[in-house]
């Protein structure tokens, strides 16, 4: 299958060992549902399908936290990468002791966050309407959003949304509020 998800890496500093060695990890793995594959350096990956490329940058670290940025791109044809935008995160590790899983799942609370966007619309009682609105060049399939603001509200899974890219939609959930938790795309 043609990669539609790219990653490029990188640490500031010291941090250029930790860089590659995540992104050696996290070649294969999924990410917002579809696989990974890790381009090294500046390389600007060849695709001939709609595509994005995550340029993720290691910027700090100390004991407990892993800081970064990403800047997402997507080529919607052969060979023309456009920017998204960007995005921060951090991660609940230090840099050293970090794996890939865990950079990976910080990766695409950030860009999930930062590009589908959930806000109700409508209350009843018991339920909430919520607009989704995707700015992801990729159709949604499912969307996890935390129900609630604080750290242990649940998370729910809304299912076979297929909201496209630059459109919204609207889904029920059963909770007074909800933020976007992590996407998972179908490629489309």
């Amino acid at each position: 299958m043609e990669a539609r998800l790219f990653v490029q890496i990188q640490g500031e500093g010291p941090l250029s060992a930790e860089a590659k060695r995540l992104g050696d990890g996290l070649d294969g793995l999924r990410l917002m549902g579809l696989p990974v594959r890790v381009v090294d350096g500046e390389e600007v990956p060849k695709a001939s399908s709609p595509a994005m490329l995550l340029r993720v940058t290691l910027t700090g670290t100390t004991a407990g936290e892993t800081r970064g940025r990403v800047v997402a791109m997507h080529s919607a044809t052969a060979g023309k990468w456009q920017a998204l935008g960007k995005t921060a995160f951090v991660e609940g590790s230090s840099a050293d002791v970090l794996d890939a899983p865990g950079l990976a799942k910080a990766i695409e609370h950030a860009v999930s966050s930062q590009f589908v966007s959930a806000r109700p619309v409508r209350r009843t009682k018991g339920s909430t309407v919520l607009k989704v609105e995707n700015r992801l060049p990729f159709t949604l399939a499912n969307v996890m959003v935390k129900a609630g603001e604080s750290s242990g509200a649940p998370i729910v899974t809304i299912e076979g949304l297929g909201i496209g890219p630059a459109r919204s939609a609207t889904a029920s959930i059963q909770a007074a509020t909800g933020a976007i938790e992590r996407v998972e795309l179908n490629g489309l």
